[in-house]
């Protein structure tokens, strides 16, 4: 599979987190992000690791689960 690095030029208004059902969240960090809670069997479905331009590595979901989540959530 070929990832695409630069997908969008925009940065999102609100960051969002995909976590377990049984993840329970403080108020500062239900404030500053949009959290979608999911199946724990389901949570690495689709992660991949990233480098950020600073060469960071962060897990993000792919291109297909990410459309998938995207629909779900409509």
């Amino acid at each position: 599979m070929i990832i695409s690095k630069d997908l969008t030029d925009r940065t999102p208004f609100r960051h969002s987190i995909t976590v377990p059902n049984s993840y329970k969240s403080s108020e500062p960090i239900k404030e500053a992000w949009k959290i979608y809670y999911i199946k724990s069997d389901f949570i690495n479905l689709g992660a991949i690791t990233l480098k950020t331009k600073m060469g960071n590595e962060i897990i993000a979901y792919d291109l297909e689960r990410t459309v998938c989540d995207v629909v779900r959530s409509r």
